[in-house]
């Protein structure tokens, strides 16, 4: 079987995450995420799963309240005193874990996890909101699945370059341009379309 074969039955996996707040503990960064996306995809059928939804952090360090109200006027507009944040969907990590796990892990072995890509800036967004989120619902840190996130532009880089008719001098830098103005372009979420 030709690598085109296989790659256009393979299923992948997107990550995307929205935060309400970048800030340092002391000398690590931390994220807080307010709103996730998780889909996947293949090339042949296109988008066969969808789990969508927001997180309300346990607690917001204090002191950034200002912080968080101007990050979200200026990006998202979740605000967290109001739906969908104050939501019990939003609230419960444990609920938010295990509709990801069904997704991510639908045999339930734990051990061999699905590669997740997502955009190059966000790769290490991804890593922290995962193992935070995880460590809220009540994992240990190092007993949370451990997740291997990748740059999307680099998957879709190789898909493209294994095409029978690829582009001439289609680069790594070219895959990611395409990328961020399609993933900038898009909101399927109803919370952004009714404010919209």
């Amino acid at each position: 079987m030709s690598s085109v074969w296989y790659v256009r039955a393979q299923m992948f996996i997107l990550i995307m995450w929205s935060d309400i707040l970048v800030h340092f503990q002391t000398v690590t960064k931390q994220y807080l995420p307010c709103e996730y996306a998780i889909v996947e995809y293949c090339l042949q059928r296109g988008i066969t799963r969808i789990l969508h939804g927001f997180v309300n952090p346990p607690e917001v360090p204090m002191g950034y309240a200002y912080e968080i109200q101007k990050n979200s006027d200026k990006t998202h507009n979740i605000d967290l005193d109001i739906e969908p944040m104050q939501s019990f969907g939003a609230k419960d990590h444990e609920w938010i874990v295990k509709h990801m796990l069904d997704l991510l892990d639908p045999v339930g072995r734990g051990k061999s996890m699905p590669p997740l890509y997502t955009i190059e800036d966000e790769v290490e967004k991804t890593r922290f909101c995962l193992s935070d989120l995880f460590h809220w619902a009540g994992h240990e840190r190092n007993l949370a699945p451990q997740f291997r996130v990748f740059e999307l532009h680099e998957l879709y880089h190789r898909i493209v370059k294994e095409l029978p008719r690829t582009p001439i001098e289609f680069s790594r830098h070219m895959a990611n341009h395409d990328l961020k103005a399609d993933v900038d372009s898009l909101s399927y979420c109803k919370h952004h379309i009714q404010i919209d």
